[in-house]
């Protein structure tokens, strides 16, 4: 089974920290950069979120796929990731790919069919809020993934710590992201040399009369914030691929 990354946050430095403005500069807002994310679905009603462009739900029932048009978000987790891409990216495409159902478990299967439909669809960047340390599954996640790379597809992924990335954040053809305890909403930082090249604050969009310390935060955030970041990137240098974006930052942090 492949999971939602929780709350797991690196606490070690924080590397070469650089802000939005300083990655991203100014009045980019990921017009026109369709974002599908793959996750428990969207709820389009939300305050934070706004416009849905379409979506889709997989799941696996009896050892056979099974779709429908169905994206709407009955645990939340994707709703929150979806608000976090919709406030620093508010002009994406954004698309809602169901794959959690009842928990935020799921098949490789199903995430493997969700990253295909996304590609063929042109959707130049695939959220992946989750991930698994079981090497059994990465044979189909690679293939998938890089089936998504070969159409220009740019995969961002959760890692599940500094140490141990897990799949598919540690593919080559994948960006990984982490968590980080010195990031805030503004925040990224680069890890030269590390597994983990980026981190990224680790919370969503907070919620009137609720701590944030208590709401939903971890690897699976951190992937929005880095999504977001993407997308605005892409609205400047249309047509970049992984590699492409993968160099741009590297770049940009050692300026």
């Amino acid at each position: 089974m492949l999971q939602a990354e929780g709350k797991s946050f690196n606490t070690g430095g924080v590397g070469n920290l650089l802000t939005w403005s300083q990655v991203a500069g100014r009045n980019v807002k990921g017009r026109g950069v369709p974002v599908a994310l793959i996750d428990s679905g969207i709820n389009a009603r939300h305050s934070h979120v706004g416009p849905v462009s379409g979506g889709v739900a997989v799941s696996l029932e009896e050892g056979r796929l099974v779709w429908d048009d169905d994206f709407r978000d009955s645990l939340g987790h994707g709703t929150a990731i979806a608000g976090i891409i919709r406030a620093k990216a508010p002009a994406v495409n954004l698309y809602g790919v169901r794959i959690f159902q009842r928990s935020l478990n799921t098949y490789p299967t199903v995430v493997a069919a969700a990253v295909k439909w996304a590609a063929d669809r042109g959707i130049s960047i695939i959220n992946l809020s989750l991930g698994t340390a079981n090497s059994r599954y990465v044979p189909i996640l690679q293939e998938a993934c890089e089936y998504a790379a070969d159409r220009g597809g740019i995969i961002i992924a959760a890692a599940g710590s500094a140490a141990f990335p897990g799949w598919p954040a540690a593919l080559n053809c994948v960006i990984g992201v982490q968590a980080g305890t010195g990031c805030g909403w503004n925040d990224y930082s680069f890890h030269p040399g590390s597994l983990v090249e980026f981190t990224a604050h680790g919370f969503p969009r907070s919620l009137a009369g609720r701590p944030q310390s208590l709401n939903l935060r971890g690897n699976s955030f951190a992937t929005g914030h880095l999504t977001a970041l993407a997308a605005c990137l892409l609205e400047k240098h249309p047509g970049m691929d992984v590699e492409g974006l993968r160099r741009l930052l590297q770049e940009i942090w050692l300026r």
